[in-house]
């Protein structure tokens, strides 16, 4: 709790986040060297601290990645959001734990809440990780959710990143448009940015399908 209230309020104030350094160490050599008896949730819970404070050091998340792919299974929602999350922040792309948070996502999808499923799209977006089934079974339950404009601008540009020219990137895309229009004073001129080059380019001339790998 103490790291995760540090990444927060450093988030937005330097002076905390440089104050919360020796935290940020000790919890990392600490986690490192006992990674074995500490649960998802916490794991997940640093992660998110860490990327959140950007500190992307690979010798912290090496090691957590490596322990929470034995422990996927056991994982909620949030914590699989949480986890996918910070990989997508930190541009750390562990493809057998990817695959698993990913199958493990689709056993409660319906579960999800929009901030928690959004994250995950969004975090595998950023590494550029696709995975057929989790992407093609999301669209579906976007259809019924209530989306913010964040979400909406994450969603699209993280689907045609990973799949610009792919049937599904399409379907997203056409399922999501309408509700832009609907709400297109509420937009920030970066998501409204962000929603019109993923549609330039899920369905421009030269959208052929090539998924990230």
């Amino acid at each position: 709790n103490l790291l995760w209230a540090c990444a927060k309020i450093g988030a937005s104030d330097d002076m905390i986040l440089s104050l919360a350094e020796p935290i940020f160490q000790a919890t990392e050599i600490h986690v490192v060297t006992h990674v074995d008896p500490i649960p998802f949730r916490c794991l997940a819970t640093m992660l998110w601290a860490f990327a959140t404070a950007k500190r992307y050091h690979s010798s912290f998340f090496g090691p957590v990645a490596a322990k929470l792919l034995s422990q996927v299974s056991i994982a909620n929602c949030q914590e699989l959001a949480n986890a996918t999350w910070a990989l997508g922040k930190a541009n750390f792309r562990h493809e057998q734990l990817c695959s698993k948070l990913a199958t493990q996502a689709l056993s409660c999808l319906r579960a999800f809440k929009a901030q928690e499923i959004s994250n995950m799209v969004w975090g595998f977006g950023s590494i550029g990780f696709f995975h057929n089934r989790f992407f093609t079974e999301v669209a579906t339950t976007l259809k019924g959710m209530e989306l913010t404009t964040q979400h909406i601008a994450n969603i699209s540009a993280a689907y045609v990143r990973v799949a610009p020219g792919h049937p599904v990137t399409r379907a997203v895309l056409l399922n999501l448009l309408p509700h832009c229009c609907e709400r297109v004073r509420a937009f920030k001129p970066q998501e409204v940015s962000a929603v019109l080059l993923a549609v330039s380019k899920a369905f421009g001339n030269d959208s052929g399908y090539e998924p990230c790998s």
